[in-house]
């Protein structure tokens, strides 16, 4: 294989991922279906979510999770690389979910800013925990040196478009 191979080679195989996505959920162990099903306990019924809310909830979380506080709605769609409309649709969702709540800001009072509530925090706690066991249940596949290389070539992959992206 040549240099000019490996884009091609990449994307094929990141498509690849992109569509197993939804095979993830059978290679799961039994305490990651303990661990979805105690997310699903925390959902309000009916789950006002689907699948790409999970996906931006996670995102959100993440955001959420290593800001210095509580984020602007401007900020929390901007850093999330999506549209207002679909951040506050977002926000609207689980702020009646009682994942979210909103806050006033106090040195501006038209600014709102958002926060997860404690039940946010948990489920995004669970969100992440069945994630991880998904990653080890997949891992066990590969050696302790594989994920070590596997681990490497990814962080340095992410700088380099960290690098890209400045």
């Amino acid at each position: 294989m040549t240099a000019q191979d490996y884009p091609r080679q990449f994307a094929g195989l990141i498509r690849q991922i992109i569509r197993m996505k939804h095979h993830f959920r059978a290679v799961m162990p039994e305490h990651a279906f303990r661990a979805h099903a105690r997310l699903q306990a925390m959902l309000p019924d009916p789950n006002p979510m689907d699948h790409a809310d999970y996906d931006l909830l996670y995102r959100v979380g993440t955001l959420i999770g290593e800001g210095d506080g509580p984020l602007t709605m401007g900020e929390l769609a901007s850093a999330a690389e999506v549209p207002l409309s679909t951040a506050t649709r977002l926000v609207d969702t689980l702020v009646e979910s009682g994942f979210a709540e909103r806050l006033s800001d106090p040195a501006d009072r038209r600014v709102v800013r958002v926060q997860f509530s404690e039940a946010g925090a948990e489920l995004y706690r669970a969100l992440d925990e069945l994630i991880q066991l998904r990653i080890a249940t997949i891992l066990r596949s590969f050696s302790d040196d594989e994920c070590d290389t596997m681990l490497r070539l990814i962080r340095k992959m992410v700088v380099a478009l960290e690098d890209e992206s400045a």
